[in-house]
C-alpha cells in the first residue's frame, strides 16, 4: 500500500479498541487493510498486452455503509439515531461502520463478539439474533466475507435497533393490559347482572326442590324466564306434573290393592267359617245318598234324583274345598324352580283337552332364563287355572300363546325378574269387568260352571310370592294375563 499510495497505508492503519465479549487478541493496532478490487485485460490484435487495475480500500470508507444504509432503511431515524446500521469487518475488526459509540463518533476499531466470531469466520455459517453492538442493542445479521481464493477474511454485518420495536411492544402491552382491565371491568359488571337473573331463577328452583323433597308438589318457582332457564324451569314443571300424576296413580293403585287385600281378607275370614260349618252336614248328606243308592229295590225315578243330589252335593264340597283353600293360605313350600319346566309339565296336563277343542297352545320360553323360588304346586296351579280360563273363553280353531322372558318390576324398576303372559284369541273380558276380576266370587261363566274362586287364589299366591299380575283385554280379540316373579328371594309364608 506505501508503494502504491503513502496515504493508503495511513489510512489502514487501525487502533483496537478494547471491546466487551470479544475474543482476547494480542494485537494493538490493524496495518492490513481489506480492498474491492477489479482488473480487466487489454487485447491488441488478440494479444493480452496489459491489465487495466483498480481497487477500493474500505478500512475508514464509509460510502458502501451508508449506502447501504440509505438503499435499505431509507434514512429512517428513531430517538435521534438512525434505525439501521452496516458493517464492514476485516476478520473481527470493525474496519467501516456506521454504528456510533456512546460518544457519538463511528465505531471504527472495536470488534466483534466471541460467539459471532466463532460462527461466522471459524464454522462459516450466518448468524443472526438479538445482540449488543457498541452501545446499544440490535437485530443483527452477520455473514461471511470470503476473498477470491474462498478464504473467510471479513464479516457483512446489517443490524436494526431494537428500541423502536420495543417501545411498541411496551406501548402495545400496555394498550392490551388497559382494555383487559376494561374488558374485565365490563365483564363483571355483564357477569353481575347476568349471574342475578340466571341465579334468582335458580335460587328459586333450588328452594321449590327442597319443598318438593318435603313433599309439596305445588311450588312456587317464580315466573318463566326467556332464556335457557326458562327451559329448565318448563322442565321442572313437566317434572312436577309427572310426579303428581305418579303420586294419584301410586294412590290409585295402592288404594285397589288394599281395597283388594281388604276384600280378599274379610271374603277369607268368612269363607273359613261358612266353608267349616256346610262341609260337615254336606259329608253326612253325600254319605246317605250313596248308602241310598246302593239298594237294589229303588225305584228308577227316585235312584235319578238321588244322583242328583249326589252331584249337586258333589259341586257344593268343590265350592267349599274352593272356600277353604282362598281362606287357608297354606304355607309356601319354597324350592328352586326352573320355570322353563313348570310351564312344559303344566302344557303336559293339558295338552290333550286343547286337541279335544281344537285350540292351538303354543310355548315360546325366553333364553336362558335364571331359577326363582317358590312353591312349585301352587304355581303350577295358577298356571292351570289361567290356562284352563282361556280354554274356556276361546273357540275352537283359536290359539293360546304362552310367552317367557326377563323383565323388570312394573312397581319398582330396580327389581328384576322373569315375566310369563298367557294370550289367548276368545271372547274378551269387557272393560268393566276388568277390576272385579280377582274379586272373590266374581265370574262370568254361567251358573254352575265356576265358583269365581280361581283367580282371586290364584292372585293370593303370586302376591305370596312376592310377584304381580294384570291383565289386559279387547272385547272380540282376546285377552293376556302377565305373571311377574322375582328373581331375589322376596318369599314370606
Amino acid at each position: 500500500m506505501v508503494r502504491e499510495n503513502p496515504h493508503l497505508a495511513e489510512q489502514a492503519i487501525i487502533e483496537l479498541i478494547p471491546t466487551p465479549r470479544a475474543a482476547p487478541s494480542k494485537e494493538e493496532v490493524e496495518t492490513s487493510g481489506m480492498a474491492l478490487c477489479s482488473g480487466i485485460p487489454i487485447y491488441d490484435s488478440g494479444n493480452m498486452i496489459g491489465i487495466i487495475y483498480g481497487g477500493v480500500l474500505l478500512n475508514r470508507s464509509t460510502e458502501i455503509v451508508d449506502t447501504v444504509r440509505e438503499t435499505v432503511f431509507q434514512g429512517e431515524t428513531y430517538g435521534g439515531r438512525s434505525i439501521g446500521t452496516a458493517t464492514i469487518f476485516l476478520k473481527d475488526l470493525r474496519i467501516s461502520t456506521n454504528v456510533l459509540t456512546s460518544e457519538g463518533e463511528r465505531a471504527i476499531g472495536t470488534r466483534v463478539s466471541k460467539e459471532v466470531r466463532d460462527r461466522v469466520l471459524m464454522e462459516g455459517k450466518r448468524w443472526t439474533g438479538r445482540a449488543f453492538v457498541v452501545s446499544d442493542w440490535y437485530i443483527t445479521a452477520y455473514e461471511p466475507i470470503k476473498d477470491i481464493f474462498g478464504k473467510r477474511v471479513g464479516i457483512l454485518y446489517t443490524g436494526v435497533l431494537e428500541d423502536k420495536y420495543v417501545d411498541m411492544r411496551r406501548h402495545m402491552l400496555s394498550v392490551y393490559i388497559l382494555i383487559t382491565i376494561a374488558g374485565m371491568g365490563v365483564a363483571v359488571g355483564i357477569g353481575f347482572f347476568l349471574a342475578h337473573r340466571i341465579a334468582d331463577p335458580v335460587r328459586k328452583l333450588i328452594q321449590a326442590s327442597k319443598e318438593v323433597a318435603r313433599g309439596n308438589l305445588n311450588p312456587d318457582i317464580g315466573p318463566v324466564s326467556k332464556s335457557e332457564i326458562g327451559l329448565l324451569q318448563n322442565t321442572f314443571s313437566e317434572m312436577l306434573n309427572s310426579l303428581k300424576e305418579r303420586d294419584i296413580k301410586q294412590r290409585a293403585e295402592s288404594e285397589i290393592k288394599l281395597l283388594q287385600s281388604e276384600k280378599q281378607a274379610s271374603v277369607g275370614r268368612l269363607a273359613a267359617g261358612v266353608a267349616h260349618e256346610i262341609n260337615n252336614p254336606l259329608t253326612g248328606v253325600l254319605t246317605f245318598t250313596h248308602m241310598l243308592l246302593r239298594k237294589k229295590d229303588l225305584d228308577e225315578e227316585i235312584k235319578k234324583d238321588l244322583q242328583t243330589i249326589a252331584r249337586e252335593t258333589e259341586r257344593v264340597r268343590k265350592i267349599v274345598k274352593g272356600l277353604l283353600d282362598f281362606s287357608r293360605q297354606t304355607v309356601l313350600q319354597e324350592e328352586p324352580i326352573d320355570i322353563d319346566e313348570l310351564i312344559k309339565s303344566t302344557i303336559a296336563l293339558v295338552e290333550n283337552q286343547a286337541l279335544v277343542k281344537g285350540l292351538e297352545l303354543e310355548y315360546t320360553p325366553g333364553k336362558q332364563l335364571p331359577m326363582i323360588n317358590g312353591d312349585k304346586n301352587q304355581l303350577q296351579s295358577v298356571l292351570l287355572n289361567i290356562i284352563m280360563n282361556a280354554f274356556d273363553a276361546t273357540q275352537s280353531g283359536g290359539k293360546i300363546t304362552i310367552k317367557t322372558g326377563l323383565s323388570l318390576s312394573s312397581r319398582k324398576t330396580e327389581r328384576k325378574g322373569i315375566e310369563l303372559s298367557i294370550t289367548d284369541t276368545g271372547c274378551g273380558i269387557p272393560q268393566e269387568n276388568l277390576d272385579k276380576l280377582f274379586d272373590p266370587f266374581f265370574t262370568t261363566k254361567e251358573v254352575g260352571q265356576g265358583t269365581g274362586l280361581g283367580l282371586a287364589v290364584s292372585y293370593g299366591i303370586v302376591e305370596r310370592h312376592g310377584g304381580t299380575i294384570r291383565v289386559q283385554s279387547e272385547v272380540g280379540k282376546g285377552s293376556t294375563f302377565t305373571i311377574w316373579l322375582p328373581l331375589e328371594e322376596k318369599v314370606e309364608a
